[in-house]
């Protein structure tokens, strides 16, 4: 194999990769071996026909696109290791046809998108600002108020007229021009007023209903409704008002805590695992806002062209991620992203701007690595096999077997980098 480097413009390279007729005639064999199971000719048995035979009646051109495949997956991993190109993306190939031959060097062109160079600013020194991690008082209040918010019970109310901040149970219907339309019906819908969850107007009407009542709620969509047919459409809703309940919340007393997670048997304990919770939460936080400053400010100083085919890898990449998340709720994409408020095209779009400050932030941080000669430790390996093994419930020695040390490389160097970063950053 002979392979001659061009470089290009926009992070492209241009490998010209002669192979040698005895690699294609290979896998000329092979492709006969496939395609004669598939013929067949009179006076003989399927699978059986000769070679000669067979490119006599179907021509040995049929062969040749089982070989050309052969032929550039036997050897272009080969030669972008031999040259210690770093590839990005599928690489694009193109080769004349018509040279194409039994006994002939095959020649074809890959050009691919490589990684591209950075070109590095300051990176040191940058200045932080350090998060307060003391505990207020309102921090432990808000906490408090959530975790009783948690064992909250809707109890039947003792009055029967509906005000802002109960639960209504009710059924309802929507008509636009006096039809009925698709999702606009329930019964025993629980509705909490003041929550905002139907559109505007429609809790405001409600109020003041009593028990049993029925009443017409006059609303218009929003202009930007998901459903075109509604958006801006003036409707009415049949309500009927089967029930009104209240928000009973506990008292924290010893009994209490004892019911909640944790270790705390006592109030006085409680309030104290509370704190330490929330300064841990406060600390993280802080830590979090520090490595947002400190890569933000580096990618910033940097300069580097990204590929788009490197923004495409990782907006697949975001929606790989979406696609097993919508899977957790049973449902397709699509539906997923319908829920959410929009669509596949909407989707990737939004997605653009922030897969390109990924990719950004992940080259500058390699860059860091490598000028620093950051590399990962025995212990940090170890480190990073054991969280893998629990994530995906194997034992570390299989899973050395599946992610070698050179698959975690690229991860690791970019946490050094970002440990780097912080390290040499300054407490403004």
């Amino acid at each position: 194999m002979n392979v001659k480097v061009e470089n290009l413009e926009n992070s492209k390279v241009k490998l010209t990769i002669t192979v040698e007729k005895d690699v294609f005639n290979t896998g000329l064999d092979l492709a006969f071996e496939e395609e004669v199971k598939e013929v067949e000719v009179k006076g003989f048995r399927k699978g059986k026909v000769p070679r000669d035979v067979f490119e006599k009646r179907f021509g040995e051109a049929r062969l040749y696109d089982k070989a050309i495949n052969y032929s550039i997956n036997e050897t272009y991993p080969k030669a972008v290791e031999q040259e210690k190109i770093d590839v990005v993306a599928q690489p694009k190939i193109d080769f004349d046809f018509s040279s194409i031959g039994k006994d002939k060097d095959f020649v074809y062109v890959a050009e691919v998108t490589v990684k591209p160079d950075v070109k590095l600013g300051d990176y040191t020194e940058i200045k932080v600002k350090h998060l307060s991690t003391r505990v207020l008082k309102k921090d432990y209040e808000l906490e408090l108020d959530r975790i009783l918010a948690s064992k909250t019970e809707l109890v039947p109310k003792e009055s029967d007229v509906l005000e802002d901040g109960d639960t209504s149970i009710i059924d309802f219907e929507g008509f636009k021009d006096g039809e009925p339309f698709e999702g606009g019906k329930g019964e025993n819908f629980s509705l909490k007023i003041g929550s905002g969850q139907f559109i505007p107007g429609f809790e405001d009407a409600m109020v003041g209903m009593k028990v049993g009542e029925e009443k017409d709620v006059n609303v218009t969509f929003p202009e930007n409704y998901q459903a075109a047919d509604l958006a801006g459409a003036p409707v009415v809703f049949k309500v009927k008002l089967h029930e009104i309940k209240v928000s009973n919340t506990p008292e924290l007393t010893d009994e209490l805590v004892k019911e909640l997670e944790g270790d705390a048997e006592t109030v006085a304990d409680f309030e104290k695992e509370v704190k330490e919770s929330i300064k841990e939460r406060k600390e993280i936080q802080n830590k979090n806002a520090i490595i947002d400053k400190v890569v933000q400010v580096a990618s910033e100083n940097a300069e580097v062209v990204i590929p788009e085919e490197m923004v495409n890898n990782e907006v697949d990449r975001m929606i790989k991620d979406t696609e097993a998340q919508a899977k957790q709720y049973n449902m397709e994409l699509d539906m997923f992203l319908q829920l959410n408020g929009t669509n596949l095209d909407t989707y990737k779009t939004q997605l653009a701007s922030r897969a390109e400050t990924s990719v950004r932030y992940n080259l500058v941080l390699s860059a860091i690595a490598t000028k620093e000669e950051l590399k990962p430790t025995e212990e940090k390996y170890a480190e990073s096999y054991s969280m893998l093994a629990t994530q995906y419930g194997m034992e570390v020695e299989q899973l050395k077997s599946v992610f070698p040390k050179e698959m975690l490389d690229e991860q690791l160097k970019t946490q050094l980098a970002v440990d780097y970063l912080v390290e040499n950053s300054v407490k403004e």
